[in-house]
């Protein structure tokens, strides 16, 4: 995204705004990862806003307001108990996921729904897939989550696939 490089997923909206708020619960407060993390989560939904974003996925302009914006590499599987995988993180897509219709407590269901095989046709969750996905959003810098450690950077976001860019090496079968 805009020449940063991330592995897994990169997002927008709630998400950044939950791991700075664990982030600041387990270093000003010493507290441990998962209390700081409920902590964290209490705040994030309390003060449940959100953004409005412009986003063009295979040349297609999408305006949207949503609590969070998740684009993954690779292609997500998002309903069942495989939700999370990626079968394959070479494909060469992307994964773009916003909840443009849901409300604070349909937030708070959609992982349940989504293992539940039960994710809402009513437009509240939307996924896309593609190659190459501009986002911007209003304000000169925007928290942009990658990979989990948080940055400010101004929009708009192009984010693309590197093709080969990681190069991993495996020890030899003995």
């Amino acid at each position: 995204v805009n020449g940063a490089t991330f592995l897994s997923n990169a997002s927008l909206g709630m998400y950044p705004r939950l791991v700075w708020e664990r982030q600041f619960e387990e270093r000003a407060h010493g507290r441990g990862r998962w209390t700081a993390f409920a902590i964290a989560a209490a705040r994030s939904w309390s003060g449940y806003r959100r953004i409005a974003v412009r986003m063009v996925i295979d040349g297609v302009e999408l305006t949207r307001e949503t609590p969070f914006v998740f684009v993954g590499n690779g292609e997500y599987q998002i309903e069942g108990f495989g939700f999370g995988k990626r079968p394959s993180v070479d494909a060469d897509r992307l994964s773009v996921f916003v909840a443009p219709g849901g409300s604070r407590f349909d937030l708070l269901t959609l992982p349940v729904r989504a293992l539940a095989m039960r994710l809402p046709a009513d437009g509240s969750f939307e996924s896309y897939a593609s190659c190459e996905v501009t986002i911007d959003i209003d304000g000169p810098e925007v928290s942009l989550a990658l990979d989990g450690e948080i940055m400010l950077a101004p929009p708009p976001f192009r984010f693309t696939v590197r093709r080969h860019a990681l190069r991993l090496l495996a020890a030899a079968r003995a």
